[in-house]
């Protein structure tokens, strides 16, 4: 019963992620700006969806080399720290320059 919990939320955790990849390449395309905040999250999130599938492959035993067991984790938390790194540039780069932290929606 355990192993069908997870096998069920490590694939709908996966859905979503490829999902709200989707979602934000397609905003980021739009942009077309490398330095727009959608392009970033959506790089972001493939690293994230990435990971994930790695860890599904460990979870499911596709993949058994206990060397590299834990390198999903290993990228998720170096996303992680990207996504905070990009947080924290753009709120540093507002405060310099006096702008919005939003980007301007375009019609």
């Amino acid at each position: 019963m355990t192993e069908l919990l997870v096998s069920i939320f490590t694939n709908v955790t996966i859905l979503l992620l490829l999902g709200a990849f989707v979602i934000f390449a397609v905003l980021a395309l739009q942009h077309k700006k490398i330095k727009s905040f959608q392009f970033q999250m959506s790089v972001i999130l493939l690293i994230l969806t990435v990971s994930e599938i790695i860890d599904a492959f460990f979870d499911f035993n596709y993949i058994q080399n206990h060397f590299l067991e834990h390198l999903g984790s290993i990228i998720h938390v170096i996303s992680m720290a990207g996504i905070a790194l990009i947080f924290w540039g753009r709120f540093v780069h507002a405060k310099k320059t006096q702008k919005s932290l939003v980007d301007e929606i375009q019609k």
